[in-house]
Parts: C-alpha cells; sequence; structure tokens
C-alpha cells in the first residue's frame, strides 16, 4: 500500500475539515501490525482509525474502518515510541505537503505542545518529533537531539526538518499504490501466521511423542524395583538390560553392590518420570496459547545507530557505580539507569543478591554476600540506602530481591528488567544507615 502526496493532502484535509475549536479530537489508542500503526481517533459520538505506513511498501496515510485485531498486533520500540507522542494526545491539525509524501501531526497534551513529522521517501520512513515548549526536535535517522531556531521551522516545518539531511524535491511522476482492503489484509496476515503456528504445533507435537515415549519407559522402575526385592533378576553378568533398562557393573562388583547401583538408578527414573511429567504438561499449555504475529518481518523506519560504551572485559574492579561495605560484604549501587545495566552486566556479579524498593522508581543494589544468617540485616541497611537515594519519606521499605542471574534486561529500555524467582519482604527505614555502612 502507497499513498500518493496528492492522496496524503486530501485525507489530511478531510480529517481537518472535521476538526472544530469546540470538538478537538483524541487519539487514544495507538496499535501496530508488522506494516504500519493505527490511530484511534475520538471524536464526539464516533472513532476514526488513521494508519501510517512503515515503509518497504507500506507508505503514506490512510484511512481505515476499524482497529486491528488483537491476533495481527505486533509492540516494538517503534510502536513504543509513537505511542508515547500520540496516546491521550489532542489532534490540533494535519499538515501535508502536495508534492512530497510527508505529514506534520500538531498534538497537545495539558502540559505540552508537540509536532511529530513523517517522510516517506524511497521505501523508508523517515520519523522526527519537535518539542514546541524546550525548542528542541530529534531527528530518528540522526539518533539525537538537535536545538530548535522556532522562526525558521514555523516557516516551513519540513523543508527545516527535513531538507538538509534528506533532501525534498518534487517528483515528475508521484503515483500512489494500489487500493488497500484493510479486511483482506488481516485475514491474509492471519493466514499466514496460522500457517506458522501450525507448523510450531507439529514440532512440539512431536517433542510431546518422545517424551511420551521416554516416560513409558521410566516408569518401569516400578517394576523393577519390585523384582529386585523379589530377587526375580539375575545380577551375575557384568551388564543386565531389564525392561529396556541397561545396567552396568564393574568386575570386582559383589551382589550387595550391584543391588545398590540398581536401586541408585531406579532412584534417578522416579525423579526423571516427575521431570518428564512436567515437561510434557508445559508443552500441553503452550499449545493452548492465542495466535501471535510471527510470521512476518516487522518493518522499522531509518533508525539512527545509538553510540553505546561497550564493556569489555568487565571485572570486579570496575570503578561504575558506588561500592559500600559490611562486615566484609561488598554492596554495590547503581545510581541511574546506565550504573543499573553496567552492574547487572559484571559476570562477578551474577551469584550476587540484587534489591530494588518495589514499586518505587529506585537505584539497583548488588550484595556480594556469604553468609546469608546476616540477609534481613543487611536488606534493612541497603533498602534505607536505596530510600534516601531516591529522595523518598516512608518508614516501611517494600523490598523485591533475587540473584542476580534471575533478570534479563527489557530491550530498548536502559535499566528495566525482568524478574523471575523474586522473594518480597517490607524492613523498616534505618536513619542510621551510613554511620553502619562505610564506602570502599
Amino acid at each position: 500500500m502507497i499513498t500518493s502526496s496528492l492522496e496524503i493532502y486530501n485525507i489530511a484535509h478531510k480529517f481537518n475539515s472535521k476538526i472544530k475549536e469546540k470538538f478537538i479530537p483524541k487519539i487514544q489508542r495507538v496499535y501496530s501490525t508488522p506494516h504500519f500503526l493505527t490511530l484511534s481517533i475520538r471524536f464526539p459520538g464516533e472513532s476514526n482509525y488513521l494508519c501510517l505506513g512503515r515503509g518497504a511498501g507500506y507508505e503514506g496515510l490512510w484511512p481505515a474502518s476499524e482497529q486491528i485485531p488483537t491476533q495481527v498486533r505486533v509492540q516494538d520500540k517503534f510502536r513504543d515510541l509513537v505511542k508515547k507522542h500520540f496516546r491521550n494526545k489532542a489532534l490540533l491539525k494535519i499538515t501535508a505537503l502536495e508534492n512530497e509524501r510527508a505529514v506534520c501531526f500538531h498534538l497537545k497534551s495539558k502540559t505540552k505542545k508537540l509536532d511529530v513529522l513523517i517522510l516517506w521517501k524511497g521505501r523508508n520512513t523517515y520519523y522526527a518529533w519537535v518539542d514546541l515548549n524546550e525548542n528542541i526536535y530529534y531527528a530518528l535517522w540522526e539518533n539525537r537531539k538537535n536545538t530548535l531556531d522556532l522562526d525558521e521551522y514555523a516557516m516551513n516545518p519540513f523543508s527545516y526538518i527535513f531538507a538538509d539531511k534528506i533532501g525534498i524535491e518534487p517528483k515528475r511522476k508521484n503515483r500512489g499504490g494500489p487500493v488497500f482492503d484493510f479486511n483482506t489484509y488481516i485475514e491474509t496476515i492471519k493466514n499466514k501466521n496460522e500457517l506458522v503456528f501450525n507448523k510450531k504445533k507439529k514440532k512440539k507435537d512431536r517433542k510431546i511423542n518422545f517424551l511420551k515415549k521416554d516416560l513409558l519407559k521410566v516408569k518401569q522402575w516400578k517394576q523393577i524395583q519390585k523384582d529386585l526385592i523379589a530377587e526375580n533378576i539375575d545380577l551375575e553378568p557384568q551388564n543386565i538390560i531389564v525392561k529396556g533398562i541397561k545396567f552396568k557393573f564393574k568386575k570386582n562388583h559383589n551382589l550387595y553392590q550391584k543391588k545398590d547401583i540398581v536401586f541408585q538408578k531406579l532412584k534417578r527414573l522416579k525423579a526423571a518420570e516427575e521431570i518428564i511429567t512436567q515437561k510434557i504438561a508445559a508443552f500441553d499449555k503452550q499449545n493452548n496459547h492465542t495466535l501471535k504475529i510471527e510470521s512476518c518481518k516487522v518493518i522499522t523506519p531509518v533508525w539512527g545507530i545509538e553510540k553505546k560504551n561497550k564493556i569489555k572485559k568487565v571485572t570486579l574492579k570496575t570503578n561504575t557505580g558506588e561500592v559500600w561495605s559490611y562486615n566484609g560484604t561488598r554492596i554495590w549501587v547503581g545510581r541511574n539507569a546506565h550504573e543499573n545495566d553496567q552492574l547487572r552486566q559484571i559476570k562477578g556479579l551474577k551469584k550476587s543478591i540484587w534489591v530494588h524498593l518495589e514499586g518505587y522508581t529506585s537505584g539497583h543494589a548488588f550484595i556480594e554476600i556469604e553468609n546469608k544468617a546476616q540477609l534481613y540485616e543487611i536488606l534493612t541497611l541497603v533498602g534505607s540506602l536505596l530510600r534516601d537515594y531516591s529522595e523518598l519519606t516512608m518508614t516501611e521499605l517494600p523490598l523485591i530481591y533475587t540473584e542476580a542471574k534471575n533478570l534479563k534486561g527489557v530491550k530498548g529500555r536502559a535499566g528495566a528488567v525482568t524478574v523471575k524467582k523474586e522473594k518480597h519482604i517490607k524492613v523498616d527505614y534505618q536513619k542510621g544507615w551510613r554511620e553502619i555502612l562505610s564506602v570502599l
């Protein structure tokens, strides 16, 4: 789906004609497929849906008759960025060019005025936003902030944002693509996704069948145990096979040693029976999950490469964050999202205890503890430290903690983590924690 500049201009004009001073619409939701995003724009008494192409053959602006169904939605960092800019904002106006596929959304919240500009050119999408309160703009293809000259920008927003970096030149021919059928697109994506889902389901079914065969085999441990107790098994040979289970003995083993070897293996088979049963149950749950988009590549706009300071061979001698000590136990504290991420990546801290104030924005602490009998005492001190660093005032501190190896970073969100095997505890604020802990 490729809409021409003239079509984009006409669609913007139609929306602007519906926008009145007394009835400024609000953008309520932002959803996305692998190929385009949909804005849910609420007018009094009705909802309108506007699609924004992601690029690579889906370029431009076009209306839709309904919101994107759940089965074909995707979530990525571009969708999260657009959602951050558009959701719950009032749409004042849509500006478009007649000679270039470019559009500008003029948005407003209670405290901020924001312009979002999009250019579709050469199968690529270029995205930028302008903060009119702070006089800055951010070009996504450069991945950096720029100072805004408000007077020049007001004269021609598109030339100011795009001209020096990409170049906007009128085309001799500006034709759109074929007419977009929203329902046909949705059905096509669903069918593709279902084929991928069925293939994955067959693969899982094969794994379940193998597991069930293994389960039948290990379940023989009960009968083997009965036969062994009743002395119905000949243990004289060096190697024996009983009900498909192989047992090996050494030449110098006597009868009692051989029985002990058999019983030890039966214990392992009993444990294996429980593990395989749990795996089969887990696969059954996975087969019952809802369909998710897996069959299409998600198209992203031109996104500048963010320069990151790579950590190479990081050891515990790094000067990242602050390091405190208590009775020989070292406590590492990240004071911001960057330091939190760096500490999490240090291999030497994988066995430490990670601590965070639950439900609050706070730093991350990593406790290199050996004597866990002191854990509650140290958690009280660490909780008090994090509370003061975050400038909070409560006296009862809710903490969440787990081993650092149970953390996983969230892609595209600095300092954010997902946690498993976590534990929760509440401790009292200790005002004199600075006198008890010492800085290394």
